[in-house]
């Protein structure tokens, strides 16, 4: 998305750019700032009022691949603990947290797809 985008909608809002030794309440910041914010070495918490457009490791939601990985590790775990969530049907299939995405990762996959 291009900058010029977000500026124009924020200042419809009426929001206005502070500087970095300003108090501010959102922070429209990239991977690694994102990642700088959040590192235990650096000190820095979010106050309540402060939201950032990232959170770390954002991309395990965001790339199905990795989230169908993390549900699979997440049924396993609730199975561990006996939860009603791991319940399986008769044929063995999950009741809840059944429907898994198809996946493809098109770097892995290209050429069993288009060779």
């Amino acid at each position: 998305m291009e900058k010029s985008v977000l500026m124009n909608n924020f200042e419809k809002r009426k929001w206005i750019q502070v500087s970095p030794d300003e108090d501010w309440n959102f922070y429209w910041a990239g991977v690694q700032a994102t990642r700088n914010i959040y590192n235990v070495e650096s000190g820095y918490r979010l106050q309540d009022d402060q939201l950032i457009c990232h959170f770390p490791n954002h991309y395990e939601l965001t790339r199905k691949d990795l989230m169908v990985k993390n549900i699979k590790r997440y049924r396993k775990d609730l199975e561990k603990e006996g939860s009603p969530l791991a319940e399986k049907d008769e044929t063995g299939k999950y009741i809840h947290l059944g429907t898994l995405p198809v996946t493809v990762a098109l770097e892995v996959s290209y050429a069993l797809l288009y060779l």
